[in-house]
């Protein structure tokens, strides 16, 4: 091994590192045109709520968000956290019985899982 590394064509400095990934290949590889999109919920009266773009949030906001995706304590908290005031009562307006609410969430969470993986378990089968 040690004889092919002095054999090879180009000349290294041990004291630079092959640099494998930078900070600008990964804003052209992780572009929004890879990212799948968000979750939209259409209220009765045609009102689009927008779930969040995980893929648009820093890492811990993201995670953050991820794990209350899965966990979802407090509805009423998530959803406003989630969608804001504005779309937390443009679904209330619906008046959701608690099947229906839970339909909801259970299809975004669904939605988000199905791309995002479940936190602390890698990557989701392509199956």
């Amino acid at each position: 091994m040690a004889q092919a590394r002095r054999n090879s064509s180009a000349p290294r400095d041990l004291d630079s590192p092959t640099i494998h990934l930078s900070a600008a290949d990964l804003d052209k590889e992780a572009g929004s045109d890879q990212a799948p999109e968000p979750y939209v919920y259409r209220t009765r009266t045609g009102k689009r709520v927008t779930f969040p773009d995980p893929y648009e949030m820093g890492f811990e906001e993201a995670e953050k968000f991820l794990d209350e995706i899965q966990a979802f304590g407090n509805s009423a908290d998530s959803l406003k956290r989630w969608v804001g005031l504005d779309g937390l009562d443009a679904i209330r307006k619906d008046k959701l019985t608690l099947r229906q609410m839970l339909l909801l969430v259970e299809r975004v969470q669904q939605h988000y899982l199905s791309f995002m993986g479940t936190p602390g378990e890698g990557a989701p089968s392509s199956s």
